[in-house]
Formats: C-alpha cells, structure tokens, sequence
C-alpha cells in the first residue's frame, strides 16, 4: 500500500503520496511497547488503533519492543506463568500468534524498529523475532514491511508541483535510561534538538512514560531572513498496563513501577498557507491514550 526507498540500514524513504489543499494533513500511526505476548498487554487498545489507521488508510510503524519475550532460557527476568511460558515451543508460538493478529493489518504496517526485548533474544538465542513476523507477513499478505535497526530516520516525500522546502524527517530511537519518576524524561528534549537538528519529529518509546513538547528553533535563509520553526518531541507511552491481572509480584512490581497511562500516537504534517509555495511542517501530535475504566 506504501511505497518506501531504503536509502541506507539507517535512513528509510516513504511517498507520503500528493500535498492536498491548505488544512490538509497527513498522519502517521506509531505503536511502541506492545509487550505483544505479556498477561499485561491491552489488546484491546492496539486493535483500536490499528482498525483506525486501516479504515483511513493511514501508513503504520513500530518503534520496538513489540514482544516482551522475556522467557527464553538465558534471560534473568525469567518466570513461569503469565507471559505464555507454559508453551514448549515458546518463540515458535508468540512468533505464530502474532503473525495471525496482524494480518490484517500488515499492508498499513511499512517500518518496524528494534527493541531492547527484541535485541537480547538476537543476543541470546541467536533468533531475530523481528524479522520471523516480517517474513512470516510477507508470506501470508505479499507486502513487505521494512525493518531498521534500534534508531534511524523515516524521511517523508511528499509529491507538489510546488517546492515544500525538502522533505519531513521523522527520527526515531526505542529510547534508553529509566523511566526517570520526576522528569518524565523531558530533560532530553534540549539535548537531541542540539544532536538532530534537521529532525521535525523526535520520537522516543522505551520508558513508558508519555508526553510531546514542541521546542522552538531560530533559522536563517540563505538570503538572510529569520525564520522560526518548531521542531516537535514526542515520548510514546507503552500498551503494558501494570494494573492488569496484578498479582503483587513480578518485574515490575520488584523494580518499582508505578502506574502509566498507556496510548499510542499520530504523527502530524500539516500543509499550512503560504503564498505562492506548497509548505508542509509537522504539527502537534495526536496522543490517543485508554479510555478511563
């Protein structure tokens, strides 16, 4: 459904399609932190934001960590029961489960990002899940789903006949850190606008926290006129609620974790006025976070 260019195993290209009318918007699904096959995971919610994006035809990617996977032989945060440990063939049947709840989804889906869950069983096991469910897609649905690496850039064309001032990048990296209780983790916005400046969206997954923060930025034209732009920061929540099925005990509980809200996000560019001039910038995003039980 989406054609995509890959530039490099850091950089992949998406046709964005054709730039309607002023007002016109283009938007992106981004899940990360599914923990796909935990007892915790909200189902529910994804499956509501996948029938959405599909039912728009909107494009979709994961930013990693789609799987828990954390009860494979040599992982220490092993535990029986609760994360479908009871299955012998236990990577063989999350593989499997998976594969079976995408499918229909899977023609939307066109960029898929590694995770830390996702890089310790490549590390332990030898076994790429990721790319197990992108093959195992691509052979029940024909479409193939790009997979990049832990962090990279979506850069975004869009088709004019009129100049939009160069593509929209999008950069994304699972994250890192904890989940930092106090800060929310917003005290990176300063520090990757420094390190990403040709960046218009930062987007960010990992500690479950969630947030979007628009940070200014003063430019200047080659022919000498200031301009400003802001350059948008988004921190994805996950779709593990550590509510759900508690028992008092396990990862979370022994490391501490408190209660978060759980969502996923759109990603916006806008095509704003501008005499004489096709103008997409990317706008404020679109938290869609769980309904309040």
């Amino acid at each position: 459904m989406f054609k995509t260019k890959r530039i490099n195993d850091y950089v992949l290209e998406l046709d964005a399609g054709d730039v309607g009318n002023s007002g016109w918007t283009h938007k992106t699904l981004a899940m990360f932190d599914q923990h796909f096959d935990n007892d915790k995971f909200r189902k529910d919610l994804m499956e509501g934001g996948l029938k959405k994006a599909k039912d728009e035809g909107r494009p979709i990617f994961f930013g990693g960590d789609f799987f828990d996977v954390m009860q494979t032989r040599h992982d220490p945060r092993r535990a029986r029961g609760g994360n479908n440990s009871e299955k012998a063939k236990y990577l063989n049947y999350i593989c499997e489960e998976a594969i079976e709840f995408l499918t229909p989804y899977a023609p939307n889906i066109f960029a898929w990002f590694m995770g830390n869950h996702e890089t310790v069983v490549l590390k332990n096991s030898d076994f790429d899940i990721v790319r197990a469910i992108i093959e195992g897609l691509k052979y029940k649905t024909s479409h193939q789903i790009e997979q990049m690496n832990y962090t990279g850039y979506l850069v975004y064309k869009f088709n004019s006949k009129s100049s939009n001032r160069g593509k929209r990048k999008i950069w994304v990296h699972h994250g890192y850190g904890g989940n930092a209780p106090a800060t929310k983790g917003v005290l990176n916005v300063g520090r990757r606008a420094a390190a990403y400046p040709c960046a218009d969206i930062l987007v960010t997954g990992h500690t479950h926290e969630c947030w979007a923060m628009p940070h200014a930025q003063e430019m200047l034209s080659n022919k000498g006129i200031v301009q400003k732009r802001v350059q948008w920061h988004v921190q994805i929540p996950s779709m593990k609620d550590e509510t759900k099925n508690k028992k008092g005990r396990g990862w979370g509980i022994e490391k501490g974790f408190n209660p978060q809200v759980n969502g996923f996000a759109w990603l916006k560019f806008e095509r704003v006025p501008k005499k004489n001039e096709v103008l997409v910038v990317a706008t404020q995003p679109e938290l869609e976070l769980e309904y309040v039980r």
